[in-house]
């Protein structure tokens, strides 16, 4: 069985990195409205992708708790 908390920890970086500023990433864990602030604010001026670096392992395991 994957490891289902790594393999979607993993792709959400890579849409931070790569989409953060767009809140891709936010999106993909079932964040809409902050992932909506994200794409009208760029991220919330850089600030909120440098805070999601941190974020992100809580946002993961939220999503995940949620979908069960």
């Amino acid at each position: 069985m994957p490891d289902t908390f790594g393999m979607r920890l993993l792709v959400s970086y890579i849409f931070l990195f790569f989409g953060g500023w767009l809140g891709i990433h936010r999106f993909a864990l079932r964040y809409p409205w902050s992932g909506v602030v994200y794409a009208l604010t760029g991220g919330v001026m850089g600030f909120g992708i440098f805070i999601d670096i941190f974020l992100l392992p809580y946002m993961v395991r939220l999503s995940l708790i949620e979908e069960n």
